[in-house]
């Protein structure tokens, strides 16, 4: 894959609050194609929940998730095909061998066998 082809993305004034409690407050990123980033901090400090947000996984309280030259915020196929998150917590179907995982989730990404 060329790097050229990798959409980058944007965070602008991104918030998330569970309930009362405010886990990220106007949060400004931009990640240009071809850049490695790294989240550092400590326990609690948001990096899962930025993470989720940038994946899809979560949408934000407020603020605005942008993919190249879309503004809706939408995660799509083609965004997450490009993506790759990595939990703290293992992502998989317990009762399935570790090959039924793998095999399903290249199915998913529209790997080739």
């Amino acid at each position: 894959m060329q790097v050229s082809s990798i959409t980058p993305f944007e965070l602008h004034g991104v918030e998330q609050r569970f309930g009362r409690r405010v886990v990220l407050r106007r949060v400004d990123l931009r990640v240009e194609a071809g850049e490695i980033v790294g989240l550092i901090g400590v326990n609690g400090a948001g990096k899962t929940t930025l993470l989720s947000i940038v994946a899809g996984l979560l949408q934000p309280t407020a603020g605005q998730r942008r993919f190249g030259s879309s503004s809706d915020g939408d995660v799509r196929l083609h965004h997450r095909a490009r993506m790759a998150y990595v939990a703290h917590t293992p992502q998989l179907y317990p009762r399935l061998s570790a090959r039924e995982n793998l095999e399903i989730f290249a199915r998913l990404r529209g790997a080739r066998s």
